[in-house]
């Protein structure tokens, strides 16, 4: 809490921080004032904080060290570059995503998740590194299985049942789960669903953490289009009383589930950090509307969009600098 005290201090002051107006004209000066007050009003002042876990930064200097060595052993095997030519090279894609795991993976999690707003949307602004990289899937059927990874898609018939989970942790460390909807709340304008919520779960085994709220699958309405599912992973200072977070299970209330991330956060910031996050998009099947009505037991609702009218500017005699837009009700309708 501290550090994000004085990192909003240190970015409210180079904010301000102006050259003398002597350097610059009157209205560019006044252009760079309000340029200055926009980047500070438009945008929460949480934007661009880190709240992971710490990291431990090594220079570029040893790590272009650590390239050049592993490349120096690999041109100076003979066998690999036979093997290559010959076409019998097998890369082993586990080492490859192991390692991708621990290096630039978290920051390329942490990129695609800020380009698909889940930062601004359920930190109000703030992110983190995904230094617990999370292995997700869906058990289909016996022989299928659907992966989550970063933004891919799963149907809700696949996501009918509680996700397998696994990462690295050790047995004296203790996690909590969220799956929410950031797009999905049916009652509250700017609040969220809650889907699945398990707390204190020791090491890497989700089967045995308490249950705050069961597992519910997707149900996005019909018409609204792609919903973002979104799996938190925070890691707890020890085991946790969460006692105020406990749902009435099963919870077939969509009033109960109604959630908020940030406010969460917020309150129990002193003893949990946000470790990892992994989400998938979803869009309506007929698996929905059962969910509807016999989980739910309420009616389904769904949603049309009536795009406007494809607006034809009038014709002129002679157009200039304009484009022939009157043509386009000659064209064929889709």
């Amino acid at each position: 809490m501290a550090t994000s005290c004085v990192q909003n201090m240190s970015r409210l002051r180079s904010m301000f921080r102006l050259p003398p107006r002597s350097i610059y004209p009157l209205i560019t000066y006044k252009r760079l004032i309000y340029n200055q007050h926009q980047r500070l009003f438009s945008s929460a002042l949480s934007d661009g904080i880190d709240i992971g876990l710490p990291t431990c930064p090594q220079s570029k200097k040893l790590k272009n060290k650590h390239r050049s060595k592993i490349l120096h052993k690999i041109k100076n095997t003979p066998e690999l570059e036979r093997l290559a030519r010959q076409r019998k090279l097998v890369v082993p894609l586990d080492e490859v995503e192991a390692e991708w795991e621990k290096t630039s993976g978290p920051y390329h999690i942490r990129d695609v998740a800020k380009n698909y707003n889940i930062f601004k949307d359920l930190f109000d602004g703030a992110e983190f590194i995904s230094w617990s990289v999370m292995n997700i899937s869906y058990d289909v059927d016996d022989d299928t299985v659907m992966p989550v990874y970063w933004g891919n898609v799963v149907t809700p018939q696949e996501a009918r049942s509680p996700p397998v989970i696994s990462f690295e942790s050790s047995n004296d460390e203790f996690w909590t789960l969220l799956l929410i909807n950031p797009d999905g709340n049916l009652h509250e304008k700017d609040a969220e669903n809650l889907h699945w919520f398990v707390a204190n779960i020791p090491g890497q085994h989700v089967d045995s953490g308490q249950v705050l709220c069961d597992y519910l699958q997707p149900f996005p309405p019909k018409g609204t289009g792609y919903h973002r599912f979104v799996f938190l992973l925070f890691k707890q200072e020890g085991k946790l009383d969460l006692s105020e977070e406990q749902r009435q299970l099963p919870c077939r209330n969509l009033h109960k589930r109604t959630f908020d991330t940030l406010e969460f956060y917020r309150k129990y910031q002193d003893v949990i950090t946000p470790a990892g996050v992994s989400f998938f998009q979803c869009r309506w099947d007929t698996t929905v509307t059962d969910v509807f009505h016999h989980v739910l037991e309420m009616r389904e609702p769904s949603y049309e969009y009536h795009p406007p009218p494809l607006y034809i500017a009038p014709q002129v005699k002679w157009p200039r600098k304009k484009p022939l837009k009157y043509l386009n009700k000659y064209l064929p309708q889709e």
